[in-house]
């Protein structure tokens, strides 16, 4: 893109310089009637070249319009894959959330088994041990470990 702006600003250049020198050989064709004929096939030239360079600001101005779209097109798509990771790294704190929870849950039984196992007998450690292990099983399936 920044050929195309370079390109374009030079030929802008080359464009005003040969219109400058065109309106002077313009003027000294009124006060010199002896060269006005060669400065008339000067002219003729210089504005065959302008119209040249013309045409090549034109291709220049095109690409970087083409190249500007391209960049809004790429700005754009940009935004969308940031609002998708925003939309991602949100459902991973929920799901970290969730695994504390668990985690939280799961402390919390383990402290409930160990005082009951020191309390009473082969029975009740076997109850929790299953609602122990239901809790794992369901953490272990909602997070696919």
């Amino acid at each position: 893109m920044t050929l195309a702006i370079t390109s374009y600003l030079q030929q802008r250049r080359l464009l005003r310089g040969t219109l400058v020198f065109l309106d002077e050989r313009a003027r000294a064709t009124q006060t010199c009637p002896e060269v006005s004929a060669r400065a008339f096939a000067d002219v003729i030239d210089l504005s065959a070249q302008a119209g040249a360079s013309l045409d090549e600001i034109t291709s220049a101005a095109r690409e970087s319009g083409r190249l500007i779209g391209q960049v809004v097109v790429a700005l754009s798509e940009s935004a969308g894959a940031a609002r998708h990771v925003a939309a991602l790294i949100g459902r991973l704190g929920e799901g970290v959330d969730e695994i504390r929870d668990a985690c939280e849950q799961m402390r919390e039984l383990a402290a409930e088994m160990r005082e009951r196992a020191a309390r009473s007998g082969e029975a009740t450690v076997r109850s929790l041990l299953e609602r122990f292990r239901a809790l794992r099983d369901d953490v272990e399936q909602r997070f696919r470990l």
